[in-house]
């Protein structure tokens, strides 16, 4: 494959800041879920890895009790995760979408970490869930399973990977894709 577009932004999560009025840079942004193109090529698989910074600000991951609620609600992550597909779905219709689920950590430099597979007392799990959930009601879309690998990738600080800790992650999507033909 070659890289068309890394739409990454430094800090976002897939939900509203709730101290914004404006949606972007979050990850269902409009500007966001329509950034993916570049002089006109539009990408055959777009990769979805959102969502740490959801789980580590505590936000309500959701319950699917009303996940088909109309935008503006983009405080819920099942609620903006679903936005954000949708928007990737119709933006770029003829593309494959894998969404990555979260990922535990470690930190080589100091092999006393422990990583916490809860903050604000939500278990990444429940994020999880949401990604897989979402993926199974879609046909263009793929799970890529990162934490059902049960290897956590090298970080510099339990978020932020190292080169070894992309190496992984890249590895576990390699390993990953070697199963769609499965599915």
């Amino acid at each position: 494959g070659e890289l068309l577009v890394n739409n990454s932004w430094s800090g976002s999560r897939v939900t509203k800041l709730p101290y914004s009025n404006r949606v972007f840079p979050s990850g269902c942004s409009n500007e966001r879920t329509g950034g993916l193109h570049k002089d006109g090529l539009c990408p055959d698989i777009i990769i979805i890895y959102l969502g740490t910074n959801d789980w580590a600000q505590g936000v309500n991951p959701g319950n699917f009790e009303t996940i088909h609620l109309t935008d503006g609600e983009y405080g819920r992550f099942d609620i903006a995760y679903e936005a954000m597909l949708n928007k990737v779905s119709r933006n770029y219709p003829n593309a494959e979408i894998w969404c990555l689920t979260l990922c535990a950590s470690n930190i080589p430099s100091n092999p006393g970490f422990s990583f916490p597979h809860a903050f604000a007392g939500i278990h990444i799990e429940k994020y999880n869930e949401v990604i897989r959930t979402l993926c199974r009601e879609r046909k263009n879309t793929r799970l890529v399973d990162l934490y059902g690998f049960n290897t956590p990738y090298a970080s510099l600080d339990g978020a932020h990977p190292t080169a070894e800790g992309m190496d992984t992650i890249a590895s576990l999507v390699v390993r990953s894709t070697l199963r769609f033909d499965d599915n």
